[in-house]
């Protein structure tokens, strides 16, 4: 899919110079007069039925994130064309004007009437340049400079995961309108709503009903004073609990309390260990235990994979979205506080999240026989991957 630019520090060959102002010999773009333009192009269509004002109408365009962490206005072909046919003076751009969706970490709505329309592009307009300076070679826009002056540029992966779960969930919620059961899911590409944000032709069918949501918690002894090293091999762990979506992306609600899916650990409370223990309470479904079981983290993951283990789809479960979103993989979507954490605790109790497979050796421990267990595999990906990137994008 293709993206062409609105407004903002000029990555390429700019199509939208037909919206500058003329005055003599200058020109200039004017926020203002291009939201206008903007607004009068794509909701041509609507104020011909609305008895709104003008001003009053929302268009929905691309916001894209670039691995900086900047952020860019994107037009599609289909709205540049309906802009071009519109507006008088403004032309039609060449192809070469345009950027694939690749260049983007992520691809996401947002919403605009005239008014913060004209706002944002003025937000993305990059510093003006003084009388004999020359133009700075990054975007100094006061939306913008903050990320590209920085000496990590690869925020755009932080920002991007934020924007791609956004449009993971409007997605699952058909808060973007799915393709129809029509000749458009025959031909990818055709239904607007999804390449507007390069989104999967086939999401609802083939991806949605595979991705599934559980969070994880846990709590670490507050006055472990022992060396980080330690502290990371051994930790020194006082209760872990965990939960599973009602209904994946669609349903994030956690089941009611003294539900099967809410399960709780409970190995001491957080004080320091020659004081007398204080009173805790505990949700229903609890297990309360003075020894930690050296393999205990098998069975909790096992007990987070479990709506992948059950699924016929596939015998490959990713924790975490897949790079393979074409694949008939099951993608499990944890959420955890501190991640790298998490991975030293489940170390620590008997599982190596990286190592993407199950040790057999291990298998008698809690398995009760099932050795199908043991030839499990996933694929761990962290927040700084492309897993959720690759999911919901084309």
């Amino acid at each position: 899919m293709l993206f062409y630019q609105l407004g903002g520090y000029r990555l390429g060959q700019r199509w939208d110079n037909s919206f500058r102002v003329h005055s003599g010999n200058n020109s200039y773009h004017d926020p203002k007069i291009t939201a206008q333009k903007v607004m009068t192009g794509l909701t041509a269509n609507l104020r011909a039925n609305a008895n709104d004002d003008d001003d009053d109408l929302e268009i929905t365009i691309t916001l894209g994130i670039l691995p900086s962490g900047a952020s860019v206005l994107l037009l599609t072909p289909a709205q540049v064309e309906q802009i071009y046919l519109h507006v008088p003076g403004v032309r039609f751009p060449h192809p070469n004007e345009a950027y694939p969706s690749s260049t983007f970490e992520s691809l996401s709505p947002i919403e605009f009437d005239t008014e913060s329309l004209t706002a944002k592009l003025r937000a993305l307009a990059p510093k003006a340049v003084k009388k004999g300076r020359q133009a700075s070679d990054r975007d100094t826009s006061q939306a913008n400079k903050g990320f590209c002056q920085r000496a990590d540029l690869n925020e755009g992966a932080k920002r991007g995961l934020f924007e791609n779960a956004r449009l993971l969930r409007q997605l699952a919620m058909k808060r973007i309108l799915p393709p129809s059961t029509s000749l458009e899911t025959l031909i990818p590409g055709i239904h607007e709503a999804y390449a507007q944000f390069s989104a999967p032709h086939n999401f609802h069918e083939k991806i949605l009903p595979r991705i599934h949501v559980a969070a994880f918690a846990y709590t670490l002894w507050a006055a472990d004073t022992r060396y980080i090293t330690d502290r990371r091999r051994s930790p020194d762990l006082l209760d872990v609990a965990w939960t599973k979506a009602l209904d994946g992306m669609r349903d994030l609600r956690a089941p009611p309390a003294g539900h099967s899916s809410w399960q709780q650990m409970i190995f001491g409370w957080n004080t320091f260990k020659n004081q007398p223990r204080m009173s805790r309470k505990a949700f229903p479904g609890s297990k309360v235990q003075q020894e930690k079981d050296s393999k205990m983290g098998v069975s909790i993951l096992r007990e987070l994979l479990e709506p992948c283990l059950s699924s016929s789809l596939s015998n490959s479960m990713p924790v975490g979205p897949s790079a393979n979103a074409d694949s008939n993989a099951e993608h499990l979507i944890l959420l955890v506080y501190n991640e790298t954490t998490v991975r030293d605790i489940f170390l620590a109790y008997g599982v190596d999240l990286l190592a993407g497979n199950y040790d057999p050796s291990a298998e008698s421990s809690g398995m009760d026989g099932d050795a199908g267990w043991a030839r499990t595999k996933w694929k761990w990906i962290n927040d700084q991957g492309a897993g959720l990137k690759d999911l919901v994008r084309d």
